[in-house]
């Protein structure tokens, strides 16, 4: 009868154990598995934050480009073209002696690589040709204004300036406080040593662009009211580097698209004349991103964009 009890007693306190112990199990694996749901939650929220962040940069790169990088990289690209065709058109048509004077000027200057690293000021002060050739050419279309060349001169002119100079100015003074995509201004100073020292600097090229663009808007006004006495603004000038700073802007926005896997855009930091010299439009940032080019990124970067290669090109082959 004893050993009965003993055994039913022993068989009770085993019963006990094992329930203490799944009691035990079940708390400790509730604590881990609490755990282990708070840090998968917390990864979920870290995540989301982060793709949260990322969607605004998306939308602000989004908004720079479409609003106002785009279109004012087109309109200054076209505009610089449209320059370059008049004076080659203009040139051997009307004024050969001026243009063979430009071309010289331009050369001696250092040419398009030059122009494009900001090495020298490559500004057209008087006219559609650079330095005392654009004051000649100026003061023959003053001095004769019912002239052939004259009469072509001013609508060209008022075509090009109305069509692409004021919409890219007054994109300038809409959006270029805040929807311009920076470099630093280090990187200015190294890309544009000519205007290093500059107080505007990276402000300058708008804000001169701008400038220039209403003060040759008003100057149509008076060829409208029969004053021919000014060929081209007095005040301001037009930089050659505005063909092609928007567009490094563009070149920057790609990379960072590229870089959130939101696109895979090959774009290109330099544009090589036909002699070998690099034309330098984007941000001397070539070495880095081979080396990104050759990692796990496996994007092609680069600068100033494609479209304004080929404008410039044709520029070149054709001078």
């Amino acid at each position: 009868m004893s050993q009965a009890a003993f055994a039913s007693d022993t068989a009770l306190i085993i019963q006990g154990l094992l329930i203490f112990s799944a009691a035990v199990v079940g708390v400790i694996g509730y604590y881990v598995q609490s755990k282990l749901a708070a840090k998968a939650r917390k990864r979920e929220i870290i995540a989301a934050r982060a793709e949260h962040l990322r969607q605004l940069e998306l939308t602000r790169v989004r908004e720079k480009l479409d609003d106002f990088i785009g279109p004012i990289s087109h309109l200054c690209h076209s505009w610089g073209s449209q320059i370059q065709k008049l004076a080659l058109y203009f040139g051997p048509t009307y004024f050969t002696e001026e243009h063979n004077q430009h071309k010289a000027i331009f050369k001696e200057k250092g040419g398009w690589g030059a122009a494009f690293q900001g090495k020298g000021e490559f500004a057209y002060h008087d006219g559609m040709f650079i330095a005392e050739a654009g004051t000649a050419v100026s003061k023959k279309l003053t001095e004769d204004p019912l002239s052939e060349a004259a009469v072509v001169y001013r609508k060209a002119m008022k075509r090009m300036v109305m069509d692409y100079a004021v919409p890219a100015a007054e994109l300038i003074k809409k959006y270029a406080g805040y929807l311009q995509e920076w470099t630093t201004t280090d990187e200015f100073k190294k890309s544009y040593s000519h205007y290093a020292s500059n107080g505007l600097g990276r402000n300058l090229f708008f804000v001169d662009f701008q400038s220039f663009a209403f003060e040759f808007r008003d100057l149509i006004m008076d060829w409208d009211n029969g004053e021919y006495t000014t060929a081209w603004p007095i005040i301001n000038h037009y930089h050659l580097n505005m063909w092609t700073y928007p567009t490094q802007m563009i070149t920057r926005i790609r990379e960072i698209e590229n870089g959130f896997g939101s696109g895979k855009h090959a774009v290109t930091h330099s544009i090589v004349h036909k002699d070998g010299t690099e034309i330098v439009t984007g941000n001397k940032r070539n070495k880095e991103q081979k080396k990104m080019s050759l990692s796990s990124k496996k994007y092609v970067v680069a600068g100033a964009g494609v479209a304004g290669a080929a404008v410039v090109a044709a520029a070149v082959t054709t001078r």
